[in-house]
């Protein structure tokens, strides 16, 4: 699978990425929420800060093409349809105040064993603490599920991920090489990292 990553992705913005498309409002993106509530501060109005909610079934196009922009190879939409349907999985979508996506993940849990399956923050979006609120939204929620372990693969150049994953207590506990292949065909390891959930 795709190695949980922050950064990555050599490609722009897909299109349709402007705003959520309606099914996703439907799915609850939008649903009991007043108007947004600015901030003033430094002589300038701070909008609020992102939010999480449940990615579903109405969301796979929707995340593909986000996965799309933020990785060279994204998925297409029917394998997170395959994935989410196949049970154990679940995720999330960090949103803007205006319901605009920033960035998803993807986990699946087994057996008091998690796995990340997948993780990506838009490119405008990123150094905004976009991928440490998506990190903790889906720790807090493995462990309410009694998930003992967490395990993730990141590509081994990666550098800005694997500190994010290392400011949440994960560590480097294997390597697989050539675990991805790059559209010019270039092979990258991955590093398999670990955190303990609970003990």
């Amino acid at each position: 699978m795709r190695g949980a990553a922050v950064a990555g992705g050599r490609r722009g913005i897909a299109p349709g990425l402007a705003a959520l498309s309606a099914p996703a409002r439907r799915g609850g993106a939008a649903r009991g929420r007043g108007a947004a509530t600015f901030a003033w501060a430094g002589g300038r109005v701070t909008p609020p800060p992102p939010r999480l909610v449940d990615l579903g079934l109405p969301h796979v196009s929707l995340v593909s093409a986000l996965h799309g922009a933020c990785f060279e190879d994204g998925w297409r939409p029917q394998t997170f349809l395959d994935l989410i349907q196949g049970g154990g999985v679940f995720g999330l979508l960090a949103l803007d105040w205006r319901d605009r996506p920033l960035g998803f993940a993807l986990t699946r849990l087994t057996v008091g064993e998690g796995e990340i399956l997948t993780l990506g923050v838009l490119r405008e979006a990123r150094q905004q603490g976009v991928g440490k609120l998506l990190l903790s939204g889906l720790c807090a929620r493995l462990a309410v599920l009694g998930c003992h372990v967490l395990f993730l693969e990141v590509a081994e150049t990666n550098n800005p991920a694997q500190r994010l994953y290392e400011s949440f207590g994960f560590r480097q506990v294997g390597r697989r090489k050539d675990y991805y292949t790059h559209l010019d065909g270039s092979r990258e390891a991955a590093l398999v990292m670990r955190r303990d959930l609970l003990t």
